[in-house]
Protein backbone atom coordinates (compact mmCIF):
# COMPACT_ATOMS: atom_id res chain seq x y z
CA UNK A 1 0.00 0.00 0.00
CA UNK A 2 1.52 3.43 -0.99
CA UNK A 3 1.89 6.20 1.63
CA UNK A 4 -1.24 8.16 -0.28
CA UNK A 5 -3.53 5.08 -0.16
CA UNK A 6 -2.65 4.72 3.44
CA UNK A 7 -3.04 8.55 4.24
CA UNK A 8 -6.65 8.31 2.12
CA UNK A 9 -8.01 4.97 4.18
CA UNK A 10 -6.57 6.16 7.33
CA UNK A 11 -8.66 9.69 7.16
CA UNK A 12 -11.57 7.98 5.58
CA UNK A 13 -12.00 5.62 8.07
CA UNK A 14 -11.76 8.57 10.86
CA UNK A 15 -14.80 10.43 8.89
CA UNK A 16 -16.71 7.01 8.60
CA UNK A 17 -16.10 6.21 12.45
CA UNK A 18 -17.57 9.27 13.94
CA UNK A 19 -20.94 8.52 12.59
CA UNK A 20 -21.78 12.02 12.52
CA UNK A 21 -20.85 12.84 8.97
CA UNK A 22 -22.06 11.77 5.55
CA UNK A 23 -18.64 11.67 3.39
CA UNK A 24 -18.63 11.90 -0.63
CA UNK A 25 -15.32 11.41 -2.25
CA UNK A 26 -14.91 14.21 -4.91
CA UNK A 27 -12.29 14.57 -7.73
CA UNK A 28 -9.87 18.01 -7.81
CA UNK A 29 -6.65 18.38 -9.63
CA UNK A 30 -5.23 20.45 -6.38
CA UNK A 31 -5.51 17.45 -4.01
CA UNK A 32 -4.35 13.93 -4.28
CA UNK A 33 -7.99 12.83 -3.03
CA UNK A 34 -10.51 14.84 -1.22
CA UNK A 35 -14.19 14.55 0.41
CA UNK A 36 -16.74 17.03 0.89
CA UNK A 37 -18.34 16.25 4.20
CA UNK A 38 -21.81 17.52 5.65
CA UNK A 39 -23.65 16.65 9.05
CA UNK A 40 -25.76 13.55 9.28
CA UNK A 41 -28.41 15.86 10.78
CA UNK A 42 -29.83 18.02 8.08
CA UNK A 43 -28.71 21.42 9.95
CA UNK A 44 -30.01 24.12 7.48
CA UNK A 45 -27.23 26.77 6.50
CA UNK A 46 -24.16 25.09 6.91
CA UNK A 47 -22.13 24.75 4.31
CA UNK A 48 -19.93 21.10 3.20
CA UNK A 49 -16.22 20.67 4.65
CA UNK A 50 -13.71 20.48 2.18
CA UNK A 51 -11.40 17.92 2.98
CA UNK A 52 -8.12 17.53 1.00
CA UNK A 53 -4.68 16.24 0.83
CA UNK A 54 -2.67 18.89 -1.00
CA UNK A 55 -0.68 18.12 -3.95
CA UNK A 56 2.02 20.75 -3.59
CA UNK A 57 3.88 20.28 -0.21
CA UNK A 58 3.49 23.53 1.77
CA UNK A 59 6.52 25.02 3.22
CA UNK A 60 8.29 21.13 2.22
CA UNK A 61 5.38 19.35 3.55
CA UNK A 62 3.10 17.17 3.01
CA UNK A 63 -0.53 19.11 4.18
CA UNK A 64 -4.07 18.48 4.32
CA UNK A 65 -6.27 21.03 3.67
CA UNK A 66 -9.62 21.51 5.40
CA UNK A 67 -12.03 24.74 4.77
CA UNK A 68 -15.31 25.60 3.35
CA UNK A 69 -16.36 28.03 0.61
CA UNK A 70 -19.42 30.36 0.75
CA UNK A 71 -20.73 31.21 -2.64
CA UNK A 72 -22.84 34.26 -1.70
CA UNK A 73 -26.49 34.30 -3.20
CA UNK A 74 -26.41 37.65 -4.47
CA UNK A 75 -30.13 37.62 -4.57
CA UNK A 76 -30.48 37.35 -0.81
CA UNK A 77 -32.20 40.77 0.36
CA UNK A 78 -29.19 40.25 3.26
CA UNK A 79 -26.15 40.20 1.23
CA UNK A 80 -27.73 42.49 -1.14
CA UNK A 81 -27.69 45.06 1.36
CA UNK A 82 -24.27 44.68 2.63
CA UNK A 83 -21.88 44.24 -0.65
CA UNK A 84 -24.26 47.60 -2.21
CA UNK A 85 -23.29 49.68 1.36
CA UNK A 86 -19.41 50.39 0.88
CA UNK A 87 -19.31 51.39 4.18
CA UNK A 88 -21.27 47.97 5.53
CA UNK A 89 -18.77 45.87 3.00
CA UNK A 90 -15.98 47.48 4.84
CA UNK A 91 -16.71 46.69 8.46
CA UNK A 92 -17.66 43.21 7.67
CA UNK A 93 -14.69 42.65 6.12
CA UNK A 94 -13.20 44.10 8.93
CA UNK A 95 -14.70 42.35 11.48
CA UNK A 96 -14.96 38.98 9.93
CA UNK A 97 -10.78 39.39 10.08
CA UNK A 98 -11.04 40.21 13.28
CA UNK A 99 -12.76 36.70 14.40
CA UNK A 100 -11.39 34.54 11.80
CA UNK A 101 -7.87 33.88 13.59
CA UNK A 102 -5.15 34.64 11.08
CA UNK A 103 -2.24 32.47 12.98
CA UNK A 104 -4.87 29.84 12.45
CA UNK A 105 -6.02 29.86 9.24
CA UNK A 106 -6.08 31.72 5.62
CA UNK A 107 -9.39 33.87 4.82
CA UNK A 108 -10.13 34.55 1.13
CA UNK A 109 -12.20 37.17 -0.51
CA UNK A 110 -13.13 36.33 -4.13
CA UNK A 111 -12.27 37.57 -6.44
CA UNK A 112 -11.52 40.46 -4.32
CA UNK A 113 -13.18 42.58 -1.02
CA UNK A 114 -14.58 44.70 -4.11
CA UNK A 115 -16.26 42.33 -6.20
CA UNK A 116 -16.83 39.94 -3.23
CA UNK A 117 -18.56 36.71 -4.28
CA UNK A 118 -17.32 33.92 -2.30
CA UNK A 119 -15.61 33.78 1.67
CA UNK A 120 -13.00 31.01 1.99
CA UNK A 121 -11.74 30.12 5.31
CA UNK A 122 -9.31 26.61 4.89
CA UNK A 123 -6.68 25.12 7.83
CA UNK A 124 -3.79 23.53 6.20
CA UNK A 125 -1.98 21.57 8.37
CA UNK A 126 1.10 18.48 7.82
CA UNK A 127 -1.05 15.44 7.13
CA UNK A 128 1.45 13.40 9.19
CA UNK A 129 0.85 15.41 12.60
CA UNK A 130 -2.62 15.06 11.86
CA UNK A 131 -4.93 12.71 14.79
CA UNK A 132 -8.59 11.52 14.53
CA UNK A 133 -8.96 13.99 17.66
CA UNK A 134 -7.69 16.91 15.75
CA UNK A 135 -9.39 16.37 12.71
CA UNK A 136 -13.04 16.38 14.21
CA UNK A 137 -12.25 19.45 16.28
CA UNK A 138 -10.95 21.21 13.11
CA UNK A 139 -14.06 20.05 11.49
CA UNK A 140 -15.94 21.13 14.23
CA UNK A 141 -14.19 24.76 14.86
CA UNK A 142 -14.77 25.33 10.83
CA UNK A 143 -18.61 25.04 11.07
CA UNK A 144 -17.93 27.43 14.17
CA UNK A 145 -16.11 30.11 12.11
CA UNK A 146 -18.96 29.75 8.94
CA UNK A 147 -21.55 30.77 11.89
CA UNK A 148 -19.34 33.25 12.87
CA UNK A 149 -19.05 34.98 9.31
CA UNK A 150 -22.49 34.20 8.52
CA UNK A 151 -23.42 36.08 11.44
CA UNK A 152 -21.04 39.17 11.06
CA UNK A 153 -22.85 39.33 7.40
CA UNK A 154 -26.65 39.69 9.00
CA UNK A 155 -25.24 41.76 11.90
CA UNK A 156 -23.57 44.01 9.54
CA UNK A 157 -26.87 44.07 7.17
CA UNK A 158 -28.97 46.09 9.59
CA UNK A 159 -31.78 43.08 9.21
CA UNK A 160 -33.08 40.63 12.06
CA UNK A 161 -30.30 38.31 12.68
CA UNK A 162 -30.54 34.29 12.95
CA UNK A 163 -30.20 34.40 16.51
CA UNK A 164 -32.84 36.80 17.53
CA UNK A 165 -35.20 33.98 17.49
CA UNK A 166 -33.59 32.86 20.76
CA UNK A 167 -34.08 36.65 22.20
CA UNK A 168 -37.86 36.05 22.46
Amino acid sequence: MTKITERYERIKRWLNEYGKFVVNERDDDNYRFSFFIWGKEKRKGLIPILIGYLKKPENNQECISIGWGWNLDLQSDVVRDVLNDPDKKSRFISSVRKVIDPKKYLLYFEPNEIELKVIKVIFVYPIDWLSKEQLYNEIIQLWVQQANVILHFELKSGRPTSIDKFRR
